[in-house]
């Protein structure tokens, strides 16, 4: 696989370098290039890498943040935000209410809190990617291909020992990279039995999901055109632990 994979553990701060991101080629056996951004600053710094490196190919860009909504269809609690139960490898399923800070888990439901924070960060991200002007002007219009997936990091557990918040943002969007490349046949990968990396899918039942909103065609820079497309797989690590068979 020669595509561009990017992914972003999206931070929203004022002043710190709350993102982290990585990025490399697919086929590429070494580890991926990471780096800690200001929020707006980031736009920018991708818009250049996808210039630089993806022209006539595919960028595959995960952000770790919700993008897809889950809302009940079951009478009484019609249209209310509920809990995403994610499914995947044929014999596993995660809950996003089952997650607990107290096991090493990370993360928690979309509609509460952090997720909503992120999920509103992920996309005022979107549209300034989308309107960002790259330093490195394309010789020739170019088009390629954006595919955007959502990115969940439900385990603290691969940090390992005392982590700055810097590197653990940079270390989640590597994981994420890692997890892309490695299940890439649709493969759930296990580390040890501990650390799962999948693609997932989100349970349907008594659940509408509403994927966000992203535009079919956008101009990055002055001549780079892009087509968009929304994955609706999950680029999934986990403890094995918080999983249900």
């Amino acid at each position: 696989m020669s595509e561009l994979v990017i992914a972003v553990d999206l931070g929203f701060s004022s002043t710190e370098e709350s993102c982290g991101w990585a990025h490399k080629n697919g086929d590429d056996p070494g580890e991926p290039a990471t780096e800690n951004s200001t929020f707006g600053k980031l736009p920018e710094k991708i818009a250049e890498v996808i210039s630089r490196g993806s022209r006539g190919n595919v960028v595959n860009l995960i952000l770790e943040a919700p993008l897809q909504y889950a809302f009940s269809t079951q009478e009484g609690t019609q249209g209310n935000p509920v809990h995403r139960t994610m499914v995947f490898g044929g014999q596993y399923s995660l809950a996003e209410s089952n997650l607990n800070p107290n096991r090493g888990d990370k993360g928690g439901r979309w509609y509460f809190q952090s997720g909503v924070l992120t999920a509103f960060s992920a996309k005022q991200f979107l549209g300034k990617l989308w309107s960002s002007e790259s330093k490195e002007e394309a010789s020739e219009e170019a088009s390629i291909e954006i595919k955007l997936f959502e990115g969940f990091i439900a385990t603290r557990r691969h940090y390992g020992g005392n982590r700055s918040k810097k590197e653990q943002h940079k270390l989640d969007a590597e994981y994420l990279v890692e997890a892309f490349c490695q299940t890439q046949g649709g493969h759930t990968n296990s580390d040890n039995e501990l650390l799962l990396m999948a693609r997932a899918d989100i349970c349907r039942q008594n659940v509408e999901i509403r994927p966000i909103d992203i535009p079919q065609i956008i101009r990055m820079g002055k001549k780079m055109i892009a087509r968009l497309t929304f994955e609706q797989q999950i680029i999934l690590v986990a403890n094995q632990s918080s999983c249900e068979r």
